[in-house]
Parts: structure tokens; C-alpha cells; sequence
């Protein structure tokens, strides 16, 4: 995003923003319409290119809204500005050959992204197109257990999961491991930056492990193997004065980052 339009985004619409958000921690339990906003955003940012929410878990009128707004901000920002925000449906099927109507939120012509109403999408595809590691899109979608491990991505402050991607030690060799690891920590720390040029107050961290309330950061043995660190990115969220947004640090919002295998949550 070019610095002009996002220096508006965060003069003009951040504390809107933060308003809306904060809103939504009480919508939807548990925290699905703000796990599915925040998604969202970061798919209009460009740091995701597509994100499958899980519909159930949220109040779709208010995820509807927030689109709408977010589309409205696109409309008054100077060229280049993001693509229109949409939810496309379309047929998946999944590995048991079942099929399913799938309701995907990118952006409108989002390089990558199929857009053809007649074709079915499959496990492989929709990995491809959510930006995961394709060893590991491939590994699950030729139906190998991918169970026992899974790279996870949680907002500190209500512990709620944003992003999931199973895989496998055994089905990469050294050098994709490095590179897989190494995406994982360019994520989250993506991530961080888009709110913080944003001003607003939610953080992320990233674990190999599971949520703290069931592993805690100290007992993170698998993130401490591959990190030797507990956990990527922060432990809380950033404070706030006067129930308002911290301030806008200036950063670049970025094309593309990697994104969740439908295997555990998107």
C-alpha cells in the first residue's frame, strides 16, 4: 500500500477500526467474528491472500459490515488501493470425495486465486491458494497424518487461533524444514507489523506447540527445538491510553505471506 493512502488509513478510519474490533470480542463465542475480522483485515492488507473462515463460529451480518467498511475505505484512498474485498463461493471436495459449497474471502482477482465457477477445488489447490507450504499441501492432501504437529498462530490477547498448518518432520528434508521454519517467523512477524501500522492493539504469537492455556510458553518443548525461543512474536497485546489505539508507527503493508492449511483452521 503506498505510504500516502496508508498514512490516511491510520489517521483517518485506525480508531474506527480499533472500535470495531473491540466490538466484536463480545459478537460471536469463542471470539469467532473477531478471529474472522482480523483474518479479514489482514487479507485487505495484503499480508494473506485468502483466508477460509469458520462460518459457524461467527456472526456473519457483522463480518458482512465490516467488509462493506473496509471496501468503503478502499473507494477513498488514492490509486494504487486494494482490490475489492469479497466472499466467493464456490465447490470444494474434500479427501472423502464429499462436496461442499466454500465460502472464501480474498480479494477481487487476487493473482492466484481460482475464479472459475466450474471447476472443484481440491485439498491441494486450496493450500496452494492459501499460501501454505506446498510440501506440506502435498503431504496432506495425498492423505498422510499430519496429526501429530501443526505451526499455530494466536492473538495474545484472548488466545484465540487465527491460523493453523499441520505438517511433518518426516516429509521434508533439511533444507525445506529451514525454509518452512523460516516462513512460519516471517508470518507472525508480518503480522505484528500490519497492526502496529495500524495502531491498533492486537498482537500475535506463533507456536509449535498449542495455545498457552494448554501449553505453557515454559512447556513449549517443540517450539524451543526448532526457536530455541518459547514462542514467536509477543506475549500480550500492546497497551492502549484512554481507550484509544496506540500510536501509528509507519510501515509497508506487504503482497503476500503464507497462510493456513485448511487441515486445521484457515
Amino acid at each position: 500500500m503506498h505510504y500516502e493512502n496508508q498514512h490516511l488509513v491510520q489517521k483517518v478510519h485506525g480508531e474506527r477500526l480499533a472500535t470495531l474490533l473491540r466490538e466484536f470480542e463480545y459478537d460471536h463465542e469463542p471470539h469467532g467474528t473477531l478471529v474472522t475480522a482480523l483474518n479479514c483485515l489482514l487479507v485487505w492488507t495484503g499480508a494473506r491472500p485468502a483466508t477460509l473462515p469458520a462460518w459457524k463460529y461467527c456472526n456473519t451480518d457483522s463480518v458482512h459490515d465490516f467488509l462493506a467498511y473496509l471496501n468503503e475505505i478502499s473507494q477513498r484512498l488514492n490509486h494504487p488501493r486494494p482490490a475489492e474485498i469479497i466472499i466467493y463461493e464456490r465447490p470444494q471436495m474434500y479427501r472423502s470425495r464429499d462436496v461442499t459449497v466454500q465460502r472464501l474471502v480474498t480479494l477481487r482477482g487476487k493473482t492466484g486465486i481460482s475464479f472459475d465457477p466450474n471447476s472443484i477445488v481440491g485439498d491441494a489447490q486450496i493450500g496452494r491458494e492459501l499460501g501454505m507450504y506446498e510440501p506440506n499441501t502435498k503431504a496432506f492432501a495425498e492423505g498422510h497424518d499430519l496429526s501429530h504437529l501443526a505451526f499455530s498462530v494466536w492473538e495474545a490477547g484472548v488466545d484465540a487461533l487465527m491460523y493453523a498448518e499441520a505438517w511433518d518432520e518426516k516429509f521434508l528434508s533439511v533444507e525445506q524444514r529451514q525454509e518452512f521454519l523460516r516462513r512460519c517467523q516471517e508470518l507472525v512477524h508480518q503480522w505484528n507489523e500490519i497492526m502496529k501500522g495500524l495502531g491498533l492493539e492486537y498482537r500475535f504469537y506463533g507456536t509449535m506447540d498449542w495455545r498457552r492455556q494448554e501449553t505453557p510458553f515454559v512447556e513449549a518443548k517443540n517450539t524451543q527445538r526448532f526457536y530455541g525461543k518459547t514462542h514467536l512474536g509477543y506475549d500480550s497485546r500492546a497497551p492502549i491510553s484512554n481507550g484509544h489505539s496506540i500510536g501509528l508507527p509507519q510501515v509497508n503493508f506487504i503482497s503476500q505471506s503464507p497462510q493456513w492449511t485448511h487441515a486445521v483452521r484457515g
